[in-house]
């Protein structure tokens, strides 16, 4: 008689101040960890925050989280408190525009919050988290805990859970906290505070995992870099499943996510108008979609001051699922990463692009960016002043869009949602030292 067979099932703590339904690329990382990590002997518990101000929404999402629990607490941060209060739509994308965070609550949280609470106010969190877990630790215990930041008050959340119920914790760095592209320290006290929480948040953790190599370089400086792994963001083979619904009167060019001071498009709009000077047939062969928020809130202009409104469409912001139908359908995928030495990033749209199989026009000079999409056979790069060459490269691209590279799998594959889950479920194992 055969003996039945106990399954040992291990539980991790996931705490994400931004989770959906908020919408944008920030929040699909923590989502797909936790739909896959099930699949490999962990069972996650989300903690995240209600309601809060933000840029976007996407209830579609939430269909990744069927068997998954999450918990939603309250927060005293400003996000958290102005939408309690003052109850503004949340089914609407906040576009912004000209007049954008000139008003005096966007003063008040950009210049006056920031001031006194460190490393940043989703601190205010802070509490709401740890009384959610102390409820949840009368009933169940927890082998590990897992912060994810920005925002970076969520590490010094997850150093104080692991302390107290003695269980193992990673910190997952998706952007760089110190010396970052978006960290302004008002002093140079603030300065050193930040510096001192991120050695401390380092040397504590009993693993680190971060999004592009460079905040590796960054964060070893701290601690030996045997403990930090690099899992980059990467694409779901389910977010695939759209309509294919592709216009071929057209050569079209889809540029999807947000749009900000590190994407700014003005070299693929000046290439453009080269074709059009130059190559009027072919111009006129091309179609422009812009589908995402435009946190710059400077695009429409920039379209109108180069004259390329009869080509280029702001389709704005889109469902995850809307967005992924643009991507499918188009012929051309457009990256831009901007920032020179100090950007330490991927654009997490680069890695949807590649497992789409499309042919990526990349525009950039951040290192991380460049160096992985250089292995993507189907990437063609340019410097932001290179305008001539990119013009080129379309034109060439527009008369001969029925040549394909075949993409390498094994390239494609390591940036499989699933497959990722699965290096972090091996970290998971080795820092509480389960087979």
């Amino acid at each position: 008689m055969l003996e039945s067979v106990k399954v040992l099932v291990k539980k991790v703590l996931f705490i994400a101040y931004y989770f959906p339904p908020l919408g944008m690329g920030g929040t699909q990382r923590a989502l797909k960890f936790v739909k896959y990590l099930p699949d490999f002997g962990w069972q996650p518990t989300v903690i995240t925050v209600k309601d809060i101000l933000y840029w976007a929404r996407d209830d579609k999402m939430l269909d990744d989280l069927e068997n998954v629990r999450v918990i939603r607490t309250d927060s005293f941060d400003f996000q958290r408190l102005y939408t309690k209060f003052f109850k503004p739509p949340l089914h609407q994308p906040h576009q912004r525009t000209k007049s954008s965070g000139k008003g005096k609550l966007e003063f008040i949280n950009k210049h006056i919050i920031p001031f006194f609470f460190l490393p940043d106010n989703k601190i205010l969190w802070k509490w709401h988290v740890l009384k959610t877990v102390e409820k949840l630790y009368k009933e169940e215990k927890f082998d590990a805990v897992i912060t994810t930041s920005p925002p970076h008050s969520a590490h010094l959340i997850g150093h104080k859970i692991a302390k107290k119920y003695n269980i193992k914790w990673i910190a997952d760095f998706r952007d760089a906290w110190t010396d970052g592209m978006y960290v302004y320290d008002k002093t140079l006290i603030h300065k050193n505070i930040n510096h001192y929480f991120e050695n401390k948040v380092c040397v504590k953790s009993d693993a680190i995992i971060c999004t592009a190599p460079s905040v590796i370089d960054h964060l070893g400086r701290h601690v030996d870099r045997n403990k930090i792994s690099f899992i980059p963001n990467g694409y779901d083979q389910d977010d695939f499943n759209v309509s294919q619904t592709k216009d071929n009167k057209y050569f079209t060019i889809c540029y999807s996510g947000s749009v900000s001071q590190a994407s700014r498009p003005d070299a693929f709009f000046q290439a453009l108008v080269r074709i059009r000077e130059n190559s009027p047939h072919i111009y006129d062969q091309i179609k422009v979609n812009f589908v995402g928020l435009d946190i710059s809130g400077e695009l429409d202009d920039a379209i109108k001051k180069y004259g390329l409104s009869d080509r280029v469409n702001i389709i704005g912001y889109r469902s995850h699922q809307e967005m992924m139908a643009f991507l499918v359908n188009s012929d051309l995928l457009l990256l831009i990463a901007l920032g020179g030495d100090k950007a330490k990033y991927i654009p997490g749209k680069a890695f949807e692009y590649i497992g789409s199989g499309k042919p990526i026009l990349l525009i950039g000079d951040v290192k991380d960016t460049l160096d992985i999409l250089k292995n993507y056979s189907h990437c063609f790069s340019f410097f932001p002043f290179k305008v001539d060459r990119i013009a080129e490269k379309i034109e060439q691209l527009v008369q001969n869009r029925a040549e394909y590279i075949e993409p390498d799998p094994g390239f494609q594959q390591q940036f499989c949602r699933k497959n990722q889950t699965g290096q972090l479920a091996q970290i998971l194992n080795q820092v509480t030292e389960i087979e």
